[in-house]
């Protein structure tokens, strides 16, 4: 149970680092703060035809973001190591067939989701940006 425990807390602290290392970015002047855009006509976003051409040509390249300090970049890459391994792990002991060790791991997940995934941006599930892994690895 531990493991499956260990497994939603990896995810949930990629979640907030991803967000500090955005905000950093955002307050150095790096990154565009698209959370100031607030939809019209029912929850959509009006754009004009300009806008929605330079928005289509943007999403056509490959090279979108912006570069991410080293220090945050090592950080984010540990934690992404460490959830891969895990989640490998985890589908290991998957793979034995053995009905406790799967109840545990089951147990374990919902325990972590339980306790590290107590809190939702409902404006993200709404719209669709939700950055959820659901039942994935990784």
């Amino acid at each position: 149970m531990a493991l499956g425990c260990a497994y939603e807390y990896l995810r949930d602290l990629q979640r907030r680092v991803d967000q500090k290392v955005a905000i950093q970015l955002v307050q150095s002047g790096k990154g565009k703060n698209v959370v100031s855009r607030r939809p019209q006509n029912g929850g959509r976003i009006a754009l004009e035809e300009e806008e929605q051409d330079e928005l289509m040509l943007s999403s056509l390249k490959a090279d979108r973001g912006v570069d991410v300090p080293f220090g945050s970049r090592v950080l984010r890459a540990s934690l992404y190591g460490a959830s891969v391994f895990l989640s490998f792990f985890l589908m290991l002991v998957f793979m034995t067939y053995n009905g406790y060790l799967i109840l545990a791991t089951v147990l374990g997940a919902a325990l972590g989701h339980y306790i590290y995934g107590g809190r939702m941006d409902p404006d993200a599930v709404l719209g669709g940006g939700l950055e959820t892994k659901g039942m994935s690895c990784h």
